[in-house]
């Protein structure tokens, strides 16, 4: 038993370290991979994957549907509201970066059952990159407890495995950290050079990440010494100014101005009640429709997430405090919740855990040099085994109790995706289907026609109603079957009495709640019970 202990506790370095690393990442790339959502979630990462498709299919940014142009803009997904003065065809409220990504991927010739590849390969990339900060923190056992720690981290393992912008996003922001540093330590121009354009890229992904690159070219100018200073800056400074150049120039054509974000273009439907961002949001509730305090929800969600490894993380700011990259870390920790605890969005009523993401990756960076520093003033093998098995055990714990829960999501939306594609097939060609957020999913797997009801640019719901009845009276007289989909019990019980005083709605055997739109032959509306035949 001694001689097993006394192998395990060698010190770590060179090969040895190599081997352990590598045999992290590949068991989180083996998860990673083997528990990825393969298809495309509702919401914001389906609308990113049209933008992606549309931009590699050569149609740029916009979401391109012919009814728009014939009927009026209303036919798009549910991120796609905003449209550049004069055009028909409507372009997504979110950034870029991530369409940017996946049109790449479709050129390379993944098809659409291959894009979900993309979050897996940046959770193992962020890995890397924070397995080398963490090095440059405390060596190779700060290396090691910083990839463990993150790997198995409840929201970096669902974002790892789900595509969004977030994932990519605190991957760019890991290695382009990592690769930063390198040329920090080293005053190479090239590690400085693919720093800069890492960071680029970085910035079209959010648009807080703009902030982030900000700090770290603070640093860059704070810590470099003379002409040191200046050449990594001046290297840094291309690809960064490429990163913030394409996004002014996208955001004035898409929303008019360089200036002029989705959101201020947009202004609709419920944030005109108050600003995107506020301070006061740090003490008071924001605005309706969320009515949440967002300190409160990050504050609380940071806790349920590291639980007693916050203190392990505040024990490291008071030690090493002459560390500039530990400064940088820590800044970026603070930052992180600092402006998502100002943000109207950052509420329990979204899936907002996914901003704590570079706080996450922060405070594990801080919680892995303390374990590091335990170590190596460890007088007794046996602390050293229990200190690694007390981070080893209470990781893979808090790991395979998550599974199970993101096994039983990942179904559910599976099976929403095949039931969509399902009824799409069974859809006469050029069908339209009235939906909220369901729109999206039609869209990218039923490859139909979708009008967005409840993103109607309209003063109040009567003149909404009027533009929907319009439209449907206009595809019908062209010969277009329209159907009504069930997705949004709020938005549907709204829309649905409303239609039917002009149309007939007629329930179809379907496997979600769907409804045939038909024209009334008498003039008079026909109430119909909505029983839906599941199979």
């Amino acid at each position: 038993m001694s001689n097993i202990r006394t192998k395990l506790l060698r010190p770590v370095s060179g090969k040895r370290y190599w081997l352990l690393l590598g045999c992290l990442v590949v068991f989180f790339a083996v998860i990673y991979f083997g528990q990825a959502l393969r298809v495309i979630a509702p919401w914001d990462p389906s609308d990113m994957i049209i933008q992606g498709r549309s931009l590699a299919q050569g149609h740029g940014f916009q979401y391109y549907d012919a009814n728009n142009e014939r009927i009026g803009p209303y036919f798009n997904s549910t991120g796609f509201v905003i449209h550049a003065p004069g055009d028909p065809q409507p372009y997504n409220v979110f950034p870029p970066g991530l369409g940017l990504i996946v049109a790449a991927w479709y050129k390379l010739g993944v098809t659409l059952d291959q894009v979900y590849l993309i979050a897996p390969l940046c959770g193992v990339l962020g890995l890397l990159g924070i397995a080398y900060v963490g090095y440059a923190l405390n060596g190779c056992i700060a290396s090691l407890a910083a990839v463990l720690l993150l790997g198995v981290s409840q929201t970096y393992v669902q974002y790892a495995t789900s595509i969004w912008s977030d994932g990519p996003s605190v991957s760019l922001l890991l290695i382009g950290l990592a690769v930063y540093y390198r040329a920090f330590q080293t005053k190479r121009p090239v590690w400085a050079a693919l720093s800069g354009l890492l960071l680029g890229l970085f910035i079209l992904l959010r648009y807080a990440n703009i902030v982030y690159v900000l700090l770290i070219l603070g640093h860059a100018a704070v810590f470099s010494q003379g002409r040191e200073r200046w050449t990594l800056i001046g290297w840094l400074l291309p690809g960064i100014m490429a990163g913030s150049g394409y996004l002014l120039f996208y955001q004035w054509q898409s929303y008019g101005g360089p200036f002029t974000n989705a959101y201020q273009a947009w202004g609709k439907p419920f944030w005109d009640s108050g600003p995107l961002f506020s301070l006061s949001y740090l003490i008071f509730k924001t605005p309706a429709p969320w009515n949440d305090y967002t300190l409160n929800f990050i504050l609380e969600a940071f806790w349920l997430e590291m639980r007693l490894w916050v203190l392990v993380c505040l024990a490291s700011l008071l030690i090493n405090r002459h560390s500039s990259l530990k400064l940088l870390v820590a800044l970026i920790l603070l930052v992180t919740i600092l402006i998502y605890g100002t943000s109207m969005f950052t509420t329990r009523r979204l899936p907002s855990e996914r901003y704590l993401l570079p706080a996450l990756g922060a405070a594990y960076l801080l919680t892995a040099d303390v374990v590091s520093r335990l170590w190596y003033h460890a007088k007794w093998p046996s602390l050293r085994l229990g200190l690694g098995a007390a981070v080893l055990i209470t990781s893979l714990a808090g790991l395979l109790q998550q599974l199970p829960a993101l096994y039983d999501e990942y179904t559910g939306i599976t099976q929403y995706v095949s039931s969509v594609k399902e009824m799409s097939q069974s859809l006469p060609v050029n069908s339209v289907v009235l939906a909220y957020g369901g729109s999206s999913t039609f869209i990218l797997y039923g490859d139909v026609s979708a009008l967005n009801y409840r993103r109607l640019e309209a003063a109040d719901h009567g003149e909404r109603i009027r533009k929907v009845t319009q439209a449907v009276q206009d595809l019908l007289s062209r010969g277009q079957s329209v159907y009504l989909f069930k997705d949004e019990e709020v938005w549907f019980n709204l829309i649905y009495p409303e239609l039917e005083q002009s149309f007939i709605l007629k329930a179809v055997s379907a496997p979600l709640p769907l409804f045939e739109v038909t024209q009334q032959q008498d003039g008079h509306s026909t109430y119909r019970v909505a029983h839906i035949n599941r199979r």
